[in-house]
């Protein structure tokens, strides 16, 4: 079994045991929804697009920086901004969104 099917099989019981659970991938080769076509009550299944929340994260930090910076400062965080760590931050952002969302829903 792989990890995306073990974490399916573990969202999918405690789902079955009563709690809400919401299971969200970043792995564009993981096919959760179709892995589970027919979820059980209470399991969520979401999935977040690196290369989307790459380019949202930069964009972001652009908009809000760039009118502060020198042009040549301005440089700078653009190439820092191709670092491929990036995309590990942009994710993390999004995760923690996810988990955020989840816990103000309403039970």
């Amino acid at each position: 079994m792989g990890k995306t099917a073990i974490a399916a099989a573990i969202a999918v019981e405690l789902a079955r045991l009563g709690h809400r659970v919401r299971l969200s991938t970043t792995d564009p080769a993981a096919h959760v929804d179709q892995m589970l076509p027919d979820p059980p009550a209470g399991l969520e299944i979401s999935r977040i697009d690196p290369k989307a929340e790459t380019r949202a994260y930069v964009d972001g930090v652009l908009a809000e920086r760039s009118r502060e910076l020198s042009a040549a400062d301005l440089e700078l965080l653009k190439e820092d901004l191709r670092s491929p760590c990036i995309e590990e931050i942009a994710v993390f952002h999004a995760v923690a969104r996810e988990v955020s969302a989840a816990c103000w829903e309403k039970t």
